[in-house]
C-alpha cells in the first residue's frame, strides 16, 4: 500500500506528523523521508541562509532521533511549505504525505496561511493531517472510518484495513444518517410533515445500516465494529475522532483524478478532529478496480 512516505516538519512543528509517519512506515515497511522546508530565495545565498539551513538540518536530526528513528532527513526548497512538500513527494514518488496543522478558529483561521490544507487539496497522493497540539502517535490501536455509498469511502476502508492488519488496530466504522429534511430541520417540527419526516429518517437509517453491514463483511482478519448514528455527519465524526488514533475519510467533490478533492464534511472534520485524519486521493478506488480488471483479463487470456 505505502512504499514511500514524506513527512513535513520544521523542527518545532510537525513532531506529531513525524511520529505518525514512523508508526505507519514501521507497519507497512515503507521508506520514510523526513522533510524540512527552506524558502527558495531567488537572491544569492547569504551567510545567514547557510546558518538557517544548518539549524534546520540539526532540528530535523533531533526530530528523527526523538520520534522517527527509521527516517532519512531531507531539505526541500519552495516558495511555500505546501509547494515544497508536494514537489518532494512527486520526486520521491511518495504514496503518502503526512503534515502537521495548527487548529485555528474564526478570524485567525481566515487570516492564516493554512499550509496543511494547501497540501491536502493539491497532493498527488494520500495525505494525513496530524494536529500539532496532540500527543505524538506511538501506536495505532483504534482506527475510525467514515462509511457512505461512495467509491471514495470504499477506498478509505481499504486503507484502514491495510493499516489495521499489521498493527492489530481495531476498526470502528461509522455511517451517519443526516436528520436534515428538505434542507431545513424546521420542517420536521410541523405536524403536517411529521409522518413524511419519520419515513425519510427510517429510510436513511436503513441505508446507513446496509452500508455498515456491507463494510463489516470486508473486514476479514481484523477486529471491527460498526455504528449507525442519526445526526450531523460532521459532529458525529468529530465525536468518533476523540477515541481514535487515526480517522480515515474519503474525499467528496469531483476534482483531478488521483488528487485530493474534499467536500464540506471531510474538510470540516479535518480542521477540528481530535486525532490525525488520513484521506486517500480521489479516483484511487477507480484506479484499483481498473488494475484488478486488467489483471483478471490477463489471467483469462
Amino acid at each position: 500500500m505505502f512504499n514511500t512516505i514524506v513527512s513535513g516538519t520544521d523542527g518545532q512543528r510537525g513532531r506529531g506528523a513525524a511520529s505518525l509517519s514512523q508508526v505507519i512506515a514501521a507497519a507497512t515497511g515503507a521508506r520514510l523521508l523526513l522533510v524540512g522546508v527552506e524558502w527558495d530565495n531567488p537572491l544569492p545565498l547569504a551567510e545567514s541562509y547557510a546558518d538557517n539551513r544548518a539549524q534546520l538540518e540539526a532540528e530535523l536530526r533531533d526530530v528523527r532521533d526523538d520520534v522517527a528513528p527509521d527516517a532519512r532527513t531531507q531539505i526541500a526548497f519552495g516558495m511555500s511549505p505546501a509547494h515544497a512538500l508536494r514537489k518532494a513527494a512527486e520526486a520521491a514518488e511518495a504514496d503518502l504525505i503526512v503534515v502537521g496543522s495548527r487548529h485555528r478558529r474564526g478570524v485567525q483561521r481566515l487570516a492564516a496561511n493554512d499550509d496543511a490544507m494547501q497540501v491536502l487539496h493539491d497532493a498527488p497522493c494520500a495525505v494525513a493531517i496530524a494536529p500539532d497540539h496532540l500527543t505524538p502517535c506511538r501506536a495505532l490501536t483504534r482506527i475510525g472510518v467514515g462509511i457512505d455509498e461512495t467509491p471514495e469511502s470504499a477506498a478509505a476502508l481499504d486503507m484502514a484495513l491495510e493499516l489495521a492488519r499489521p498493527t492489530g488496530a481495531e476498526v470502528h466504522l461509522l455511517a451517519v444518517a443526516s436528520e436534515t429534511y428538505s434542507s431545513s430541520v424546521n420542517l420536521a417540527m410541523g405536524a403536517v410533515y411529521l409522518d413524511d419526516y419519520q419515513e425519510v429518517l427510517n429510510a436513511r437509517i436503513g441505508t446507513a445500516q446496509a452500508q455498515v453491514d456491507a463494510a463489516l463483511e470486508r473486514c476479514e482478519g481484523v477486529t471491527a465494529k460498526g455504528d449507525v448514528r442519526l445526526g450531523d455527519p460532521v459532529g458525529e465524526l468529530l465525536a468518533l475522532s476523540v477515541d481514535c488514533d487515526l480517522l480515515v475519510l474519503g474525499s467528496r467533490r469531483w476534482g483531478t483524478v488521483r488528487r485530493i478533492a474534499l467536500g464540506s464534511t471531510s474538510e470540516a472534520v479535518i480542521r477540528d478532529a481530535r486525532c490525525p485524519v488520513l484521506v486517500p486521493p480521489r479516483g484511487v478506488a477507480a484506479a484499483q478496480q481498473a488494475s484488478e480488471r486488467a489483471a483478471h483479463a490477463s489471467v483469462v487470456l
